[in-house]
């Protein structure tokens, strides 16, 4: 379909060949054109509050074939919206620098996610891999196999 395709809506009207006719030629002895446009039209726009984050809620698009809109939307998280974030981390030798510094960044975390929200929990959880293939490198070359533990024992999961 043209995107300047058009038609007449008079039942009476007689178009040789093809209904759909360019914007030029669809005028002649029709009383009733039909010509459509892409449209956007909100159709639900309420204000910002603790529930409602998004701006405008709900929006009609009718497109033409070939054509495209821009939707605009706004988006304010709420300071009471709840937010959970967990951190895993690997507590064998091969991560004790990470360890170290994620450390040192806790309190700073801390801070940011709390600008994010007012309702917020941090949890951690660490693991330390089982000393065999394929979780530890076993290089035959390389004699750190077992020493990548640190002395630590090998678990599953601990929630701290």
């Amino acid at each position: 379909i043209d995107v300047s395709c058009q038609w007449c809506a008079d039942e009476s009207e007689f178009w040789e060949g093809r209904r759909c006719q360019s914007s030029f030629a669809a005028v002649g002895n029709c009383s009733s054109v039909i010509n459509l446009n892409s449209d956007v039209t909100v159709t639900a726009d309420t204000a910002f509050s603790d529930t409602i984050q998004v701006r405008p809620q709900q929006v009609s698009v009718s497109l033409r074939p070939q054509e495209s809109v821009i939707v605009t939307a706004t988006v304010k998280p709420s300071r009471s919206h709840p937010l959970d974030i967990y951190y895993l981390m690997d507590h064998s030798l091969s991560f004790d620098d990470d360890l170290a510094s994620v450390q040192r960044q806790l309190s700073s975390l801390w801070t940011a996610v709390g600008n994010l929200s007012s309702d917020y929990q941090l949890g951690y959880g660490s693991f330390v891999d089982k000393p065999l293939s394929p979780f530890v490198f076993t290089d035959p070359d390389e004699k750190v196999l077992i020493p990548s533990l640190n002395g630590k024992r090998p678990y599953l999961f601990h929630n701290t």
